[in-house]
């Protein structure tokens, strides 16, 4: 059952829509529907306007739908094609630092050649110790070009586990403005980094000796407390000789 739940979840990495895009269509349908129900109203001077825009309407979603489709199959196409070329580098620099005091694990990506959706984004997914897979991230780009064949960005990844990571391949996501689409393709990209400990500067490890309790309560009246003078008397001759404190006459020569 557990392998079955993860081949389902890899599997859903390489959707190509997003949940952005049902939730689009679960607005756009049933109010495309219900207005279109309100313009069959009769006595109404305005039927033929209110459907004329509720037309535009829908041909707007449509065409912001087939944009974005088509901004994302041209780059995702193009992708594919010199990938097939063997003509794809990707490569990955790993930098561990220090920010507002975090450690994180800052990733640098370079993939050449690639064509990026016009107007769209480049998010990333990064395959690690054979089986286990990253968040998406958005690395953030060093160059800002409308058309650009290369890309170049990094980004923070947060591992809190202080071992070593071995990346073996890159899910490379083709996304449109409204991220509607997302079209998905790996490429084999090894890398090898640990995670060090964090490091503490020993001036900013302040020691206090302990400091004694201060008691704020006092007791105003005295308890007898066992002790030397309560619960002794002196030995008599009816008295049993196995009550004897022996230590107290060890040390004053007498019997109690």
């Amino acid at each position: 059952m557990v392998k079955i739940i993860k081949l389902i979840k890899r599997t859903s990495y390489f959707v190509p829509f997003t949940i952005y895009l049902f939730v689009f269509c679960v607005i756009i349908i049933p109010g495309y529907t219900w207005l279109k129900n309100l313009s069959k109203l009769p006595d109404s001077a305005y039927n033929s306007i209110f459907s004329l825009l509720l037309s535009i309407a829908l041909l707007f979603s449509l065409a912001v739908l087939c944009f974005g489709l088509i901004t994302v199959m041209v780059s995702f196409i193009y992708f594919k094609v010199k990938q097939t070329k063997n003509e794809v580098r990707v490569l990955l620099n790993t930098r561990y630092h220090k920010e507002k005091g975090q450690n994180k694990q800052s990733v640098s990506i370079n993939i050449n050649p690639i064509l990026l959706p016009l107007m769209g984004f480049l998010r990333i997914r990064i395959v690690y110790d054979k089986d286990l897979y990253s968040h998406k991230f958005s690395p953030v780009p060093n160059k800002h070009k409308l058309f650009n064949t290369s890309f170049s960005g990094e980004f923070n990844w947060d591992l809190p586990e202080i071992r070593e990571y071995q990346i073996e391949k890159v899910i490379i996501y083709f996304e449109d403005f409204f991220r509607f689409f997302s079209f998905a393709s790996s490429v084999n990209a090894s890398n090898r980094f640990h995670i060090s400990p964090a490091s503490q500067s020993l001036h900013n490890i302040k020691a206090s000796p302990r400091k004694t309790e201060e008691t704020t309560t006092r007791v105003e009246e005295l308890k007898r407390v066992e002790g030397e003078l309560i619960n002794y008397k002196n030995f008599e001759t009816n008295d049993d000789v196995r009550r004897i404190v022996w230590k107290i006459y060890a040390k004053n020569k007498e019997l109690v």
